[in-house]
């Protein structure tokens, strides 16, 4: 009878770790599942922060295309009045030996 016992006592013991050890590998589990969803968590955040950085990236290249484009307008219209100018100069100066040669002519007749 007291072998009996003995082998009850360790049968009991034997389930005993059995659990302890199905306990452990639940917590195991649970602990690695917590980590995936940390990593999860962290992954969305990442996407998240990149979308908006790729958002902030896409408004200043916007900005800066206006900002091409301005200046182009702005060195566009500054040529466009030099050639006026330069036009006008011919002009005047073309008027001038007009009238130059005008005097001239007159003056030698």
């Amino acid at each position: 009878q007291n072998q009996i016992a003995m082998h009850e006592l360790n049968i009991q013991k034997t389930n005993d770790q059995k659990k302890d050890l199905e306990v452990e590998e639940a917590r195991e589990h649970q602990k690695r599942e917590h980590e995936i969803e940390d990593h999860e968590n962290e992954l969305t955040l990442r996407q998240r922060e990149l979308e908006a950085k790729e958002l902030e990236l896409k408004e200043k290249a916007s900005l800066l295309e206006i900002e091409i484009q301005t200046t182009e307008l702005n060195i566009e219209s500054r040529f466009g009045g030099l050639e006026k100018k330069i036009e006008q100069i011919e002009s005047a100066s073309k008027l001038r030996r007009s009238s130059y040669m005008e005097i001239k002519y007159r003056s030698l007749g």
